[in-house]
């Protein structure tokens, strides 16, 4: 039997070297694959707020009293900014969860609403409540917000309060 000791010694001594080599390529994996997420979030997040500020542009052209749309360029059309952003926010793959859970497309489809009011007829004894270039701004911008503070949460940013 005590010829066989060095021999179990080295089998034992090869399977801990192999079992710490497997261990450890596995945590790297998981470190790897967690950095190649948060790569790709961020990269949509910036993606979706970069499209954004171009729908906003477009959107808010539906409170001028003369706009020109050209087939040929939808930069006036505010109905393209509407689209483009429904498609920005449904095409989402990293940061979908982040969207549905937070509400976003919700929060989307209202400023949406108000801008389609603004093309809406009103009765001639109606007064307030009138969609306004300042009150999409102001809606837009808290939308903008809204999203800003998802994003921190998503990517957990953490915020300083002054």
């Amino acid at each position: 039997m005590a010829y066989l000791l060095p021999f179990v010694t080295a089998i034992m001594g090869g399977l801990f070297a192999l079992g710490g080599v497997w261990i450890a390529s596995r945590l790297s994996f998981s470190r790897e694959h967690r950095r190649w997420v948060l790569d790709n979030k961020k990269l949509e997040w910036r993606e979706l707020i970069d499209e954004m500020h171009a729908c906003f542009e477009r959107m808010v052209c539906g409170f001028q009293n003369f706009n020109v749309i050209s087939p040929t360029d939808d930069s006036n059309d505010p109905d393209a900014g509407v689209r483009r952003g429904f498609r920005i926010l449904r095409n989402r793959i990293f940061i979908a969860p982040a969207i549905a859970q937070h509400r976003i497309m919700e929060q989307w489809q209202e400023l949406v609403a108000y801008m389609h009011s603004a093309r809406q007829p009103r009765e001639p004894q109606q007064h307030g409540e009138m969609p306004t270039y300042v009150g999409f701004n102001q809606r837009a911008a808290a939308f903008e917000d809204k999203l800003m503070e998802v994003v921190r949460l998503d990517l957990a940013i953490a915020t300083r309060r002054r």
